[in-house]
C-alpha cells in the first residue's frame, strides 16, 4: 500500500475481491468525479459499501468528512470476503455521492444486491437502486424496479415489487414501505403462503400491513382462489406465523338429522405457550345453543391437564343438558404422583346424543377418580378416590339419571411387588387394601360398608437340572375383613362385623428349555437364528369357603375355589440381526471399518395352552387355546389367538389383529373376533358375536391420500361404523372431506351421518367446514 493510500481497517487489510468491467473518466470543470483506477480502487469500493444494507445489515455510515477522519469511524469485520462488479463506479465528491452503474452485482456474507444502477449518499445515508433490482439476504428475495433506503434507519420504499420472505410469506405491492424491522406497508398489494408465480389463493387489499412472524392487517380486502374473486371483507386481520395465535377461529356450518341446521363460533386465547383457552358457541337448529369451554396448561414436565366442558339447553327435550371434563397430573414435593381424571354427565344419554365419537356414543360406564400414589423401591402406597356411573340406557325414556353409582370413598392400597425377602431365597410379594364402599341405585342407598383385603404370597424359587429348571412353590393366605354382612350394608341403623379368610398353595415349574442355533453367516444381514422351546406347568389350590353372607360390591367379594392344573408349551424364533451403522444424528452411513452392532429380536411365538379343573365334576378340561405372534420388523405384527372347547367340539373363541405399513404409503389394520356361548350339555350355540373392524389408508401420491375405515357386526350383517377420508395436501393449502355413517339409537333416528369438508389455507387455518 502507497503511504496515504486508504485506511487501515481494525488494524488489518481489508481486501475485497473484485471483478469489474471500468472505463477511464477524467475529471471535468468544477464538478470533480474519482475515475477507477488500478490498485487504488478498494477505497472507493470500501467507502461505498460501507453502510450499505437492505433489509437486516447495519454499519454506522460517515458524516461529511475527509478519507482519514472517516476511517476512524469505520468497523469492518477483518477477513471478510466482499465482491462489486459494475461496469462503472464513480464519486461525486460535492453530492457526497457514490455511483455503480452497469450490471450492479454487489455481494457481502450472505446479502447479495443487483441492480441496473446503485446510489448512495455517504452523508444521509440514503441509498436508491434503479432498474431490475433484486436483493437477496439468507432466503429472503425482493424484486423490485426501483428502491429507496436509508441505512441509518433502515427503512426505505420499495416501488412495483414482490418480496419472498421466508418459510412462505410472498407480497407484491405498487408501493412496499418498511416501516420497522419487520413490519411493511403495502399500497394495492397483495400476500399469500403460495410459492407458485400463479397461487391457489391470495389477498389482495387497497393498503395492508405485515409484520413478519406476527399478523396480516388489511383493508377492503378480496380473496381470490385460483384468480376467481370469491370473498370481500371491509377489514381483515389474521396471524401469520407457525405458533397459537389469539382470534376467532373460520365459523363451522352444517346440519344433521338430529340437531338440524348449526353454526359454530370459536375465540381461542393463547394465553402462553404452556396455556390456551377456547370458548365455542354452537346454534343447533333443533336443539338450541350449545356453550363449550376447552382450557388446556402444561405449567412444566411434572404438571400438565386439562377442562372440559359444555351445556346446551336442549329445547328437544326441553331440560340443561351438558358434562364436564377435567384431567391432571402432578408430581409433588416427596416424589408424590397425582393423577385426576374426572367425568361427570347430566344424564346417561346425552353423550350419545351429543359426542361425534363412536366409543364415547356406545360408553356403558363413566369412570372418575384422583388418585396420590408414592413409590419407593418395589412398594407403593396409593390414596385413591374413584366413581363409577352406569351410563346404560333403560326403559324409553329419553333422559335418564344414572341409575347406579359405585363409589370408593376412598381406598387406601399398599403392595409390593415380589421381591426378595431380605437376604434369604425367599421371595414375598403382598396386597393390602382399605375400601370405604357405597353404591347408590336410582338415587337410594343400597349399599355401604368399609373392607380390608390383605394377600400375602411367600414363594421359593428351586433351580434345579443344572438351572434349567425352576421349580418355584408358593404359598398364599388372604384375610378380608367386613363392617358389615350383606343384611347390614343396606342397613345403616345396624351393623355385623364379618369376615373371610382363604388359605393358597401352588408351584410352578419353568423349563427345561431346549434350543438349538443356526448359524447363517456374517455376511447376512440376520447372522443367527435362535429356535427356543419352553414347558411350563402350573398348580394353583385355593381354600373353598362360604361366601354367601358377604356384601358383593366387586369381584373381591366372591373369589372362586380353585384346585386346577394348567400347562402351556412354547416355541420362539430369535434373530440376531446386523445394525448399519449411524452418525450422531441416526442416519445410515456406509462406513466398513466400524464395529459391527447387533440387535436380538423375536420374530415369532407360538404357544398352546390347556388345563384340568378338579372342582368341575362333569368338564373338567378347559379349552385349548393357541396363540400365534408374528411379529417381522418395525410396525408390521401379526396376532391370532383362538380358543377350542373339547367338549363342544368347536372353536368358541377366535381373533386376528394384523398391523402393516409399506414405507408410509401403504397402512392397514384389520381386527376380526368372533365368540360363540355353547350350552355343554347340549351343545346348543346360545350366543354368537362377530366383528371386524378395517382400517386402510393410501398415499396414492406424495399430496393425495385416502383413508378408510369400517367396523362392520359380521353376525347380524350390519354396519356399525365407516368412515371414508380423502385429504388433499398442497405447499398452501389442503382439502379434506370425511364421510362418517354411525349406527346409534337418536330417538327416532338409528343412523347417523356426516359429510364434512374442511378446506385449510396456511396462516389462515380453516377457512370453511361444511356438515351435511
Amino acid at each position: 500500500m502507497k503511504p496515504g493510500g486508504g485506511p487501515q481497517i481494525d488494524g488489518g487489510m481489508f481486501a475485497p475481491t473484485l471483478a469489474m468491467k471500468c472505463s477511464f473518466l477524467p475529471f471535468a470543470g468544477s464538478n470533480p468525479r474519482w475515475s477507477v483506477r488500478n490498485v487504488d480502487l478498494w477505497i472507493l469500493i470500501l467507502n461505498f459499501l460501507i453502510g450499505l444494507t437492505v433489509h437486516g445489515m447495519l454499519f454506522q455510515p460517515a458524516a461529511a468528512q475527509t478519507s482519514a477522519s472517516r476511517s476512524d469511524r469505520l468497523k469492518i469485520i477483518p477477513n471478510e470476503p466482499l465482491t462489486i462488479s459494475a461496469e462503472s463506479l464513480e464519486r461525486d465528491v460535492d453530492a457526497n455521492l457514490y455511483i455503480a452503474e452497469g450490471d450492479v452485482d454487489i455481494k457481502y456474507r450472505d446479502v447479495r444486491l443487483r441492480a441496473d444502477r446503485v446510489e448512495l449518499n455517504e452523508v444521509t445515508g440514503d441509498m436508491v437502486a434503479f432498474g431490475n433490482v433484486i436483493y437477496e439476504e439468507g432466503t429472503d428475495i425482493l424484486r423490485a424496479d426501483r428502491v429507496e433506503f436509508n441505512i441509518n434507519s433502515e427503512l426505505g420504499i420499495v416501488y412495483k415489487g414482490d418480496a419472498a420472505i421466508q418459510p412462505d410469506q410472498y407480497i407484491t405491492g405498487n408501493r412496499i414501505e418498511k416501516i420497522g424491522e419487520k413490519s411493511f406497508k403495502i399500497d394495492k398489494g397483495s400476500f399469500t403462503a403460495c410459492s407458485s408465480p400463479f397461487p391457489f389463493w391470495k389477498f389482495r387489499s387497497s393498503e395492508s400491513t405485515i409484520t413478519k412472524g406476527d399478523y396480516f392487517k388489511g383493508r377492503n380486502v378480496l380473496l381470490f382462489i385460483k384468480g376467481i374473486p370469491l370473498l370481500f371483507t371491509p377489514y381483515l386481520i389474521f396471524p401469520i406465523k407457525e405458533e397459537r395465535q389469539t382470534g376467532f377461529l373460520v365459523p363451522d356450518i352444517g346440519s344433521s338429522r338430529s340437531k338440524g341446521f348449526h353454526l359454530g363460533n370459536t375465540f381461542f386465547w393463547a394465553i402462553n405457550e404452556g396455556q390456551d383457552l377456547s370458548l365455542t358457541h354452537n346454534f343447533y337448529n333443533n336443539r338450541g345453543n350449545e356453550f363449550v369451554l376447552n382450557y388446556r396448561y402444561i405449567f412444566n414436565e411434572n404438571t400438565q391437564g386439562g377442562v372440559f366442558g359444555r351445556t346446551i339447553d336442549d329445547r328437544l327435550e326441553n331440560a340443561t343438558r351438558g358434562d364436564l371434563r377435567f384431567n391432571h397430573r402432578q408430581t409433588l414435593p416427596f416424589d408424590l404422583e397425582t393423577l385426576a381424571n374426572i367425568n361427570l354427565v347430566s344424564d346417561r344419554t346425552f353423550l350419545r346424543d351429543f359426542d361425534n365419537s363412536l366409543e364415547e356414543r356406545t360408553r356403558q360406564t363413566l369412570s372418575s377418580d384422583l388418585s396420590i400414589t408414592k413409590r419407593f423401591g418395589q412398594n407403593f402406597v396409593r390414596l385413591l378416590f374413584d366413581r363409577l356411573e352406569n351410563l346404560t340406557p333403560s326403559g324409553t325414556a329419553v333422559i335418564q339419571t344414572p341409575n347406579q353409582v359405585d363409589e370408593r370413598l376412598p381406598e387406601l392400597r399398599f403392595s409390593s411387588l415380589n421381591q426378595r425377602l431380605f437376604d434369604s431365597p425367599v421371595f414375598f410379594q403382598q396386597d393390602t387394601i382399605f375400601s370405604s364402599l357405597r353404591r347408590e341405585l336410582s338415587g337410594e342407598t343400597q349399599l355401604e360398608f368399609s373392607r380390608l383385603d390383605i394377600n400375602p404370597v411367600i414363594s421359593l424359587p428351586l433351580k434345579t437340572l443344572r438351572r434349567s429348571l425352576t421349580l418355584t412353590p408358593r404359598v398364599s393366605y388372604r384375610e378380608t375383613l367386613y363392617t358389615d354382612d350383606a343384611t347390614t350394608a343396606a342397613d345403616k341403623d345396624a351393623a355385623n362385623p364379618i369376615d373371610r379368610g382363604q388359605f393358597g398353595f401352588g408351584v410352578e415349574a419353568s423349563g427345561p428349555k431346549f434350543e438349538k442355533i443356526f448359524d447363517r453367516g456374517e455376511d447376512k444381514s440376520i447372522t443367527k437364528l435362535k429356535h427356543l422351546i419352553e414347558p411350563s406347568i402350573n398348580y394353583n389350590f385355593l381354600q373353598n369357603v362360604d361366601q354367601t353372607g358377604l356384601p358383593s360390591f366387586d369381584s373381591v367379594d366372591r373369589v372362586s375355589q380353585q384346585n386346577q392344573i394348567s400347562y402351556s408349551l412354547t416355541n420362539r424364533l430369535l434373530a440376531k440381526k446386523k445394525l448399519k451403522p449411524k452418525d450422531e444424528q441416526g442416519t445410515e452411513v456406509t462406513d466398513v471399518e466400524a464395529e459391527p452392532q447387533f440387535e436380538t429380536k423375536e420374530l415369532v411365538a407360538l404357544q398352546f395352552a390347556h388345563g384340568v379343573d378338579f372342582t368341575q365334576s362333569d368338564f373338567r378340561l378347559s379349552n385349548l387355546t393357541a396363540t400365534l405372534q408374528v411379529l417381522p420388523s418395525g410396525p408390521n405384527r401379526l396376532e391370532f389367538r383362538t380358543s377350542y372347547d373339547l367338549y363342544a367340539d368347536r372353536f368358541v373363541s377366535s381373533s386376528i389383529d394384523f398391523i402393516t405399513n409399506y414405507k408410509n404409503k401403504l397402512n392397514m389394520s384389520v381386527l376380526w373376533r368372533r365368540d360363540l356361548i355353547v350350552d355343554r350339555t347340549t351343545d346348543a350355540v346360545t350366543a354368537k358375536t362377530q366383528f371386524l373392524d378395517l382400517n386402510v389408508g393410501v398415499m396414492l401420491w406424495d399430496t393425495v391420500g385416502i383413508q378408510y375405515r369400517t367396523r362392520f357386526n359380521v353376525e347380524d350383517q350390519e354396519r356399525v361404523e365407516d368412515i371414508l377420508q380423502f385429504a388433499y395436501n398442497a405447499q398452501c393449502w389442503s382439502l379434506i372431506g370425511n364421510f362418517a355413517q354411525q349406527h346409534v339409537s337418536l330417538g327416532t333416528f338409528d343412523v347417523d351421518r356426516r359429510l364434512l369438508f374442511t378446506l385449510e389455507f396456511k396462516h389462515l387455518g380453516k377457512i370453511g367446514t361444511f356438515r351435511f
